[in-house]
């Protein structure tokens, strides 16, 4: 009888930290898409060509961070039913990308690339599912909106 009490407010607590969880590996996974994990790093093309085929330990941590708690979150709301969210389409489509990956020039190079596309969509999927579109769309516009300040106030402190 004495965890009864208890169990309220952490299922309270639960529901209302939910939500949020969803929204800000949302909020992560749309600053990885378009703002990276180095944003003011100076590049060249030299620089640019090195790491083409290199993958950054930062931005798989990154991804794969903001993709385990997308999936922690849509499985808190639809539980197995979350699965319904990605369509029968996309899923052969991401099928597709790594049995090609077996004919490619450089196998490791484009397995790593079909990983990072299945689980950016496989986000994208299952948090727009878990937020609703509405608010998907809304804060879509809000980190576009922060990262456009953010250049424009960029522009004369960084050399490129």
């Amino acid at each position: 009888m004495g965890t009864d009490g208890l169990a309220l407010p952490l299922d309270q607590a639960r529901a209302r930290l939910a939500p949020w969880v969803a929204e800000a590996a949302f909020v992560a996974l749309l600053l990885l898409v378009f703002v990276g994990t180095h944003p003011f790093e100076v590049r060249n093309a030299t620089t640019l060509a090195q790491e083409a085929g290199s993958g950054s330990l930062a931005r798989q941590v990154g991804y794969l961070g903001v993709f385990f708690a997308v999936v922690i979150a849509a499985y808190d709301k639809h539980r197995l039913d979350a699965v319904t969210a990605i369509p029968l389409t996309l899923v052969l489509l991401l099928g597709w990308c790594f049995l090609s990956a077996s004919w490619a020039h450089a196998p490791g190079v484009a397995v790593r690339r079909a990983g990072l596309e299945f689980v950016v969509v496989l986000s994208t999927m299952l948090s727009v599912n878990t937020i609703g579109p509405a608010r998907a769309l809304r804060l879509w516009r809000h980190v576009l909106a922060g990262v456009l300040i953010v250049n424009w106030i960029s522009i004369p402190i960084i050399p490129q």
